[in-house]
């Protein structure tokens, strides 16, 4: 997948042009940074509650930034209008796609014709959500919102670890998203999708800010680690990468915000924190919508 790769890293430098992790207030000051992640708003309820939440901007002495841990939507379009509303109430918006924002069989009427099933690609989808990314000025890469504080995506797959029998469940999952036949992929867990987004994250982590007096908080949409998946283990091959913990430690992150299970939590783990603060779906949590959401996490 060299060529993929090659090919992303040139479009990262149109967002990312210099050596460093850019500062993004030359001015300094605080901020106030909140997580979110599978907000899902492809769904009528979830829709309503970002339009809710996002209705007025709160008035702060502080800047205000977001994590967007992935899972926005399917949608190319709903992608895109979920973002502006989160730009029109804070001052930094960071995301980086999920799993189900590169599934491929929501942007076209007629998704079984031929000629689409020859166009459809996970990757160019990703390489359509970078640009729209772009275009509203979103940041898919690190950048320091002071001279103290540092905010890094961290792209991520899922990988199996233990080579046994997958359940129906995790046999079946993802099948919307396309790989490149040059990946040679036999399963979505088999690991080859979770070194290649991996691989996205090397110049992050070797030009990334080595100074004690940074606090730099990393997010991914995966589990960086599996000991923090506590639900059924039917899922267990499709939540998370254990070589994605060694990468944040790599950029001494002190605070990983992750998403993807639908089951939030706030732990620690050998000196990083790690939190998930999921909206979900709406079966998930009944008729009532969480008024918590997002987490204020610095």
């Amino acid at each position: 997948f060299d060529d993929w790769l090659k090919y992303l890293g040139d479009e990262e430098v149109r967002e990312w042009e210099g050596e460093d992790w850019p500062l993004v207030d030359e001015e300094g000051g605080e901020w106030e940074v909140y997580a979110i992640s599978d907000i899902h708003t492809d769904m009528k309820e979830n829709w309503l509650w970002l339009e809710k939440n996002t209705a007025s901007k709160k008035c702060s002495s502080k800047k205000r930034c977001i994590i967007i841990a992935g899972d926005i939507a399917a949608n190319l379009q709903t992608i895109k209008e979920s973002l502006r509303l989160f730009i029109q109430v804070y001052d930094q918006v960071f995301y980086i796609p999920g799993n189900h924002c590169l599934w491929c069989y929501e942007d076209n009427p007629n998704p079984m014709s031929p000629d689409h099933l020859q166009k459809r690609s996970s990757l160019r989808k990703l390489v359509a959500i970078l640009q729209i990314c772009r275009d509203l000025k979103v940041r898919t890469t690190p950048a320091r919102l002071n001279m103290n504080l540092a905010i890094c995506p961290l792209y991520s797959w899922y990988r199996d670890k233990d080579n046994t029998n997958p359940s129906a469940h995790e046999a079946g999952f993802d099948l919307a998203c396309i790989w490149p036949k040059s990946f040679h992929i036999h399963k979505n867990y088999d690991g080859t999708i979770a070194d290649f987004f991996l691989a996205l994250n090397s110049r992050r982590i070797h030009t990334a800010p080595s100074l004690p007096t940074i606090k730099t908080i990393s997010f991914s949409h995966f589990l960086p680690r599996s000991d923090l998946f506590q639900g059924w283990p039917g899922l267990n091959k499709v939540m998370s990468d254990p070589k994605l913990d060694s990468q944040l430690r790599q950029i001494h992150s002190q605070l990983h915000v992750c998403g993807h299970s639908h089951l939030n939590f706030d732990l620690s783990r050998q000196g990083v924190r790690y939190l998930q603060s999921s909206l979900g779906y709406p079966r998930e949590r009944g008729t009532i919508l969480p008024s918590s959401l997002p987490t204020r996490i610095h």
